[in-house]
């Protein structure tokens, strides 16, 4: 009787009791049985495939682990229909002051006070990389604080600009964004009409992102850079932010008395913003654990239960041992 309860106890009764009631797959086959040669093959082979999927589930698990606090994130995109769009700012930059009495300017085909819509632009307020950044040349800017606003697209509306400049740089940009002007100016010249058909297109960034681009002392430091190719810092990307598709087509004027005017349209393609939305790969934590249920139950066939049932059996092998120490111990004593 003691020598079955021995057996019992022991790890080997230990293991057989586990593998044979366990919900793990697999394990009720290792019996390892000396007696019976085919049996301890088996057992040997069933051992090297669950010890083999075990493995793979481990590097799954911390591969899982690593990708989830990488926060990966999923881009889509859709296009939402506007009953109104704001039209966006116009930033246009030459080298010599513009004459503002040769310049006319309609938006949507009404006529525009030049003088009050397209302010001089002073970027030492800014930044301290004028020349670098802004060409060193005089800008105006049209629609800086946002106002301006169309429910109508196409080549008939929008806005039109008038002058008799010999050559222009010109951005569209949204109002919160500062353009470098050497890397988003459009030049446009001296006796030509200039088309630009624009797309407005809104990104939305998931956490971690800044909610300002150009109050965040990163980027402010990053923009103050003299060479594009010189990395400052590694700024986090905006929440939020509107970008301009550009389409531009240029045809000399040939008009009689046009010849030295230069002429631009700018006007919405379509009265839709093609949406760019980030979402998280994982929904939380629950999305994670839901992932590493369905890879545990394909390797191995675990579960919450099943992994309870290896914990317990842990237990009992750990009391095990320290229960033949103290017998040892004890009996030692006893005999001294």
């Amino acid at each position: 009787m003691d020598q079955k309860r021995e057996a019992e106890d022991s790890g080997q009764g230990l293991w057989k009791d586990f593998s044979e009631s366990t919900g793990f797959h697999g394990l009720n086959k290792m019996t390892f049985d000396k007696n019976y040669p085919g049996r301890l093959i088996r057992s040997v082979v069933w051992s090297v495939v669950w010890l083999a999927s075990a493995a793979l589930l481990i590097y799954i698990i911390i591969t899982e682990f690593l990708n989830y606090y990488s926060y990966p994130s999923l881009s889509s995109t859709y296009l939402r229909f506007e009953q109104k769009l704001q039209f966006p700012v116009v930033t246009i930059c030459t080298s010599d002051p513009i004459d503002m009495d040769t310049v006319s300017l309609y938006f949507d085909q009404s006529y525009v006070d030049e003088s009050e819509e397209i302010p001089v632009v002073s970027y030492t307020d800014f930044y301290s990389y004028e020349t670098a950044y802004m060409c060193g040349c005089v800008c105006r800017r049209f629609n800086a604080n946002g106002k301006f606003a169309t429910s109508r697209y196409g080549l008939s509306y929008g806005l039109l600009f008038e002058t008799t400049s010999t050559e222009l740089k010109i951005a569209i940009h949204d109002p919160r964004e500062e353009p470098n002007m050497l890397r988003d100016g459009r030049t446009v010249r001296n006796g030509t009409k200039t088309f630009i058909e624009i797309h407005r297109r809104e990104v939305r960034n998931v956490p971690y992102c800044v909610d300002d681009y150009f109050t965040n002392t990163c980027a402010a430091e990053l923009y103050g850079a003299a060479t594009e190719s010189s990395t400052i810092c590694v700024c986090p990307p905006e929440c939020k932010f509107m970008k301009y598709d550009q389409v531009l087509s240029s045809v000399a004027n040939l008009q009689d008395g046009y010849e030295r005017y230069l002429n631009i349209k700018i006007y919405f393609k379509d009265l839709s913003t093609t949406v760019t939305e980030q979402v998280p790969k994982y929904d939380g934590l629950p999305s994670l654990l839901a992932n590493l249920g369905g890879q545990m139950g394909l390797f191995i066939g675990a579960s919450i239960i099943t992994i309870t049932e290896l914990l317990e059996l842990i237990i009992f092998i750990i009391w095990t041992v320290i229960q033949r120490r103290v017998n040892t111990k004890n009996a030692v004593q006893n005999i001294s």
